[in-house]
């Protein structure tokens, strides 16, 4: 048999509350957003009961009802890509330190459903919505700008883009990879991007021209069977390398979109008699957790994630309180992590093709 307090923990609402206080509904409303409206000693009354009832506040009844909840917004493209799940945990993180909550959606690339994860956002009343967007995400900020709740970008922007953003410096990944490469003796290079249409989407596109572009300066070109449009995943990083493969590739480095293509591509070279760091340099982009274990040593570029979660919340906080213009932009720099992948290429690379270096 169901014992009484599991009964009223599962069917609890404010009107019990209110009844076994006797006290009105807004009061026990009250005593919940700690209004001074009500006396000290209802407020404890009120409590005191709630605590006895194990009663919940229901904040998004409540936000539906004053048109104002305590949550914010946050869209990412993939919850399984560990770096949008760890920029995530650092959001939500600091906005709980400031009594906010988080209802994340995930757009998984589509535009379409991006735009109702947002339609659905501003039915829950949110005060804020963080997203990293889609190519074609503009009708969601439109929609967002219709509401009047206070958005902003992160990770990359489109080039039309003017509000808020924290993101990325893409062109300075480029250019670091590319000097790298060229430091290392690298004279063949290559690039596994993301997947069509992706690879032309604005959070890649800047990366591959001002890779292309530094490399270009010195001489050295990216031919086309040194070229794919891969993935951003694993799995994407094993058919990239397949493809080149079929392709007759020839590049003796390759970079790539992210780290976790990479990694696959690494595997898949290494079960093909290549060995990576000596026949061939390979680099990414996230420099995940993963990317810094010995077996994988992978060379990345780091993208500060917990840098641009942490500023997110600051502007967003400071945007739902109207203490600044909508408009603040942070461009965060990045920074190379080299490893095994390519550390010692140069050296490795003449080693065994009996050459002395110089």
């Amino acid at each position: 048999m169901m014992k009484t307090s599991e009964r009223e923990t599962t069917h609890v609402t404010i009107h019990d509350v209110a009844s076994r206080a006797g006290v009105s509904i807004m009061a026990v409303s009250l005593a919940f957003q700690g209004s001074k409206k009500i006396s000290d000693k209802t407020r404890q009354k009120i409590l005191s009961i709630a605590k006895e009832l194990n009663y919940i506040p229901n904040q998004i009844a409540r936000g539906l009802r004053t048109g104002k909840s305590h949550f914010a917004g946050f869209i990412v493209h993939d919850i399984t890509n560990p770096y949008h799940a760890m920029t995530l945990q650092v959001f939500e993180q600091s906005f709980s330190r400031s009594g906010m909550e988080v209802l994340m959606g995930c757009s998984q690339w589509d535009s379409s459903h991006e735009r109702r994860l947002v339609e659905k956002m501003i039915r829950m009343r949110v005060q804020g919505v963080v997203l990293f967007l889609c190519e074609k995400g503009e009708e969601s900020l439109e929609m967002l700008r219709n509401a009047n709740i206070p958005f902003l970008l992160i990770d990359s922007i489109p080039e039309t883009y003017e509000g808020a953003a924290v993101v990325n410096d893409l062109q300075q990944c480029g250019r670091l990879m590319a000097r790298h490469f060229l430091e290392i003796g690298v004279r063949r290079p290559g690039y596994v991007n993301a997947d069509p249409p992706l690879a032309h989407a604005h959070f890649s596109l800047p990366i591959f021209e001002s890779f292309r572009e530094e490399l270009a300066k010195h001489g050295l070109t990216i031919h086309p069977r040194n070229y794919v449009e891969g993935g951003l995943t694993l799995l994407a990083g094993t058919n990239a390398y397949r493809q080149l493969v079929a392709q007759k590739f020839d590049a003796d480095g390759l970079f790539c979109i992210n780290d976790l293509s990479a990694i696959g591509l690494m595997d898949a070279a290494e079960k093909d008699g290549r060995v990576v760091g000596r026949d061939l340099a390979v680099a990414g982009v996230d420099n995940l957790d993963i990317s810094s274990i010995r077996r994988v040593g992978l060379t990345s570029i780091q993208q500060p994630f917990e840098e641009i979660a942490s500023h997110a919340v600051e502007f967003l906080t400071a945007m739902i309180r109207k203490s600044s213009a909508d408009c603040r932009r942070l461009i965060l720099p990045q920074k190379l992590v080299i490893r095994e992948s390519t550390a010692n290429f140069k050296r490795l690379k003449h080693h065994h093709s009996g050459k002395t270096e110089t």
